[in-house]
């Protein structure tokens, strides 16, 4: 996701270089020695008369990250810091901004991780409120608007759960109003519901933004809300997946098992 690095040469004109920066709303970029590698960085504001070779300073470590860093540490970098270097075998390759969230592989990240939490809501709603029982905790305004909408979209499927066709705000207030749920995930009644308005936000963002994502959201928003998602489900997975054990040991002999396919 990172971009090609545009650098300029220590023989340029400062003013030049400047005036190309600017244009491209550049506050830093690399120079190049005439056998075309990098030497070292200019900034923007620092430039004023003569060579751009009287404004070279060093690039450095802390000014990098290596190509095969994850998506979700980039994200924890980009926190501090508008952009990185981009190193493969200690060579820069590259340059990452914040502006690259907007491409479609984070995006595709973030909604996933967006999506994730919807099913795990999903089945606590479903865990803590068998038989659709949930229902009966909204309000009558809201029931009504989850039984129009479940006619609308179930058609002539069987396989549509009902409690898909509750909005996350309807989620958000079945859990505030389950102690169990809440105190098994270390939530209050209000940091459940800042938690899921502020993942709201995030994914109407993603899904109705055409150019950035970032534009209405500061960045501490995203990565703050996605690290507690990921924190979430993380915590639920394994939750889930010792409920699963347990309801599993007297029928050690009868579960089904993997088997390697060579």
């Amino acid at each position: 996701m990172f971009e090609p690095v545009l650098c300029c040469k220590e023989t340029d004109s400062a003013p030049h270089a400047k005036h190309a920066l600017e244009s491209r709303n550049f506050d830093v970029t690399c120079v190049v020695n005439d056998d075309g590698d990098i030497v070292g960085q200019i900034e923007r504001k620092a430039l004023n008369q003569g060579l751009v070779a009287e404004y070279v300073k060093d690039i450095e470590e802390e000014h990098k990250i290596d190509e095969n860093t994850s998506l979700v540490h980039l994200l924890q970098i980009l926190e501090t810091t508008e952009s990185k270097y981009v190193t493969r075998d200690s060579q820069i390759v590259g340059i990452v901004s914040r502006s690259d969230l907007n491409k479609p592989i984070p995006r595709t990240y973030l909604f996933g991780v967006i999506s994730l939490i919807e099913l795990h809501v999903n089945f606590w709603i479903n865990y803590y409120y068998p038989n659709d029982t949930w229902l009966q905790t909204l309000n009558k305004d809201r029931q009504t608007k989850v039984n129009e909408t479940i006619k609308l979209r179930r058609g002539s499927s069987d396989y549509l759960a009902m409690v898909e066709c509750a909005q996350l705000c309807d989620k958000k207030e079945i859990l505030r109003k389950t102690p169990k749920f809440l105190a098994r995930f270390r939530f209050s009644k209000t940091n459940f519901k800042i938690f899921l308005e502020k993942l709201e936000i995030v994914r109407n963002e993603i899904a109705h933004s055409q150019s950035s994502i970032t534009g209405r959201l500061n960045w501490e928003h995203i990565t703050r809300t996605i690290s507690k998602a990921k924190e979430f489900v993380g915590l639920s997975d394994d939750v889930i997946e010792a409920e699963s054990k347990k309801k599993a040991k007297d029928f050690d002999t009868t579960v089904l098992v993997p088997v390697t396919i060579i």
